[in-house]
């Protein structure tokens, strides 16, 4: 009876717990890229349907956030939730053309968030640091515009592999279409440099300056170098310029964090296509990095509203009072006029917290003693 060497046995075994041990990762994977659906999809949505029904939050801030919760929403539908059914099935499930357009939306939704970022970023500095006190964030014509040029723009820097410039091809290990990374020439690293630049090393080093000098500001005005100490001649209006320094700092840190998890997002998926576009071989980077990869860069598309919710007590009282409308919530004859009233004083000249836009200065609310 002719028996195997003991060497091919020890490969085959070794060989089929790797592959085990891979199914059971990529179960993970997908378990994973599940669950960011189940949050991400119903709370962006939760974020458009409170910004568009509180009419408090009709400011470019929270207009800007809305949209970027739009572009999460959309990023979520169709790439997760069709990446999600051929992972399962172990391929690809849909035609060519759509398979294509899975890859065009990949890259498009970065850059539109990218885009968002840079823009929520900028407003941001206009309230604390360039127009504090003139800045109302309300819309206009204008900034309808300039936000409709967030989605315009992405369009003809995506759409280059339809005509030729670059490719989209099919991985049959990732199960999906992806940029051609196999395809190794001079003028492919030119293009991924030149995205690189424009892409990521720009917008960010951009957004890194707003930031530096929100916080410089926002440190200034705590050391009273931008509130004169002969104008706090009374406890009520010391009470003010002490809240105004505590908003001010927090709008410093809150899109700061935004930006911040869209970096961590995002780090791994770009350490892995600079290593397959620099490396010969490009399956010397193992398959599973490359799923972890793209499973950590779409938690991005869920985290935002949870970021919402935790930094802004008004984002709260506004998706309570959503859910109470929609029936998810007890109505509560108080609730609601508590929130109300609130939104009243929010309203006014007073400088209430509550009722100020992600990352929009209360320097432009002036105290009684300033305007007098």
């Amino acid at each position: 009876m002719y028996m195997w060497p003991t060497e091919v046995l020890k490969g085959l075994l070794n060989e089929a717990r790797s592959l085990v041990a891979n199914m059971a990762i990529i179960q993970l994977i997908v378990a994973f890229r599940a669950i960011v659906d189940v949050i991400g999809l119903p709370g962006n949505l939760l974020v458009i349907a409170t910004v568009s029904v509180e009419r408090r939050f009709h400011t470019v801030p929270y207009v800007l956030l809305a949209s970027l919760a739009v572009s999460d929403e959309l990023c979520l539908t169709a790439i997760n939730t069709y990446t999600l059914d051929c992972m399962i099935q172990a391929k690809w499930l849909y035609s060519e053309t759509v398979c294509h357009l899975h890859s065009y939306f990949s890259r498009y939704f970065y850059i539109n968030t990218v885009l968002h970022l840079v823009a929520v970023s900028y407003e941001r500095y206009r309230a604390i640091v360039k127009e504090p006190m003139t800045y109302d964030g309300t819309m206009s014509k204008y900034k309808m515009m300039y936000m409709a040029l967030l989605w315009i723009i992405p369009i003809p820097l995506c759409i280059g592999p339809f005509f030729g410039w670059g490719a989209y091809v099919y991985n049959p290990n990732l199960f999906l279409c992806e940029q051609g990374w196999s395809v190794q020439s001079e003028s492919q690293m030119g293009i991924t440099v030149f995205f690189g630049v424009l892409f990521f090393a720009l917008p960010f080093l951009f957004i890194l300056f707003l930031n530096w000098s929100i916080f410089k500001t926002a440190s200034r005005i705590q050391q009273n170098e931008l509130v004169p100490q002969h104008m706090l001649n009374s406890n009520e209006s010391q009470n003010e310029a002490v809240a105004r320094r505590i908003r001010d700092r927090k709008a410093a840190v809150d899109v700061s964090i935004v930006v911040g998890a869209f970096l961590v997002c995002f780090i791994p998926i770009w350490t892995v296509g600079v290593c397959r576009q620099t490396m010969k071989n490009t399956e010397d980077v193992p398959v599973l990095a490359i799923m972890i990869a793209y499973a950590i860069m779409m938690v991005n598309s869920m985290v935002n509203p949870i970021i919402y919710s935790i930094r802004k007590q008004a984002f709260r009282d506004g998706v309570k009072k959503m859910m109470r409308r929609i029936g998810f919530l007890p109505r509560s004859n108080t609730g609601d006029n508590g929130i109300m009233n609130r939104n009243e004083i929010g309203t006014n000249n007073q400088g209430r917290s509550d009722a100020l836009p992600l990352g929009t200065s209360s320097m432009q609310q002036q105290s009684p003693i300033q305007t007098q």
